[in-house]
């Protein structure tokens, strides 16, 4: 059995009743194109709670979310007109509504997992799972006030990145040569904890020798030898940022 109203707004709405007294879905239909989405269906259970709500927007995506007690658990998006710069997203809720984890797939061909606690991101991981991109996956760590702490990424020429940050600014960069295809095995560049500017870069070389330079690249001697040093008005302090992420 149902119901068609049409409403003063243009929207058609339509009530469809199932075996319960209070169970059965609405569905409101945009024909006259005044708002964002083309469709939305609510179905209810039989007790009249809320169990899942189906919108397709103008845009051509469609998202499902899923209920259980009235409270949100699950969201499904698809991006079924190639509209936006992912295939699909799908989420997780806790028992208050908040979410726990984002995951996506990239029209670039890599994975996004995000997750929350209390609502609250903690980590997002990338995951190159088509061979598109020039790294394997990549992570970004988050502290409760939502700033950066850590950062990596394992590239395919194997090479790892490690970025350490504090209150938001990029302090020590580590960089290994894990799968030896180069003549170092290790590179540290040090940044200001007050303005990110580039202090020392120290690396490591397979033949053991390790190296210790300045900003402006010029050796820093950690043996004892003696030397003059040229005054540098305009010392050139160079300031590095995070790995970009979509």
């Amino acid at each position: 059995q149902s119901v068609t109203t049409t409403l003063d707004s243009g929207v058609v709405e339509t009530r469809t009743s199932f075996l319960g007294p209070a169970s059965g879905a609405v569905t409101k239909t945009d024909n006259a194109d005044r708002f964002e989405w083309d469709s939305i269906t609510t179905t209810y259970d039989a007790h009249g709670a809320k169990v899942e709500v189906v919108r397709i927007d103008d845009s051509g995506i469609r998202a499902t979310t899923n209920y259980a007690n009235d409270q949100r658990v699950t969201a499904n998006w698809v991006d079924t007109n190639d509209v936006e710069n992912w295939e699909y997203r799908n989420a997780n809720y806790d028992s208050q509504g908040r979410l726990t984890l984002l995951t996506q797939r990239m029209d670039a061909g890599f994975d996004v997992h995000r997750t929350y606690n209390a609502g609250v991101i903690e980590q997002r991981t990338d995951w190159d799972v088509t061979g598109v991109m020039a790294w394997s996956n990549r992570a970004v760590l988050y502290h409760p006030t939502g700033q950066v702490k850590i950062a990596y990424a394992n590239f395919d020429n194997g090479v790892s990145v490690t970025k350490n940050y504090s209150n938001g600014v990029l302090t020590r960069i580590l960089k290994n040569d894990d799968q030896d295809k180069f003549d170092w095995f290790y590179t540290i560049r040090k940044f200001s904890d007050f303005n990110g500017s580039l202090l020392h870069v120290t690396r490591g070389y397979d033949d053991g020798t390790v190296t210790h330079k300045d900003a402006r690249g010029l050796d820093i001697f950690t043996d004892g030898r003696q030397g003059s040093v040229a005054e540098d008005a305009a010392p050139n302090l160079v300031a590095t940022g995070a790995f970009e992420v979509v």
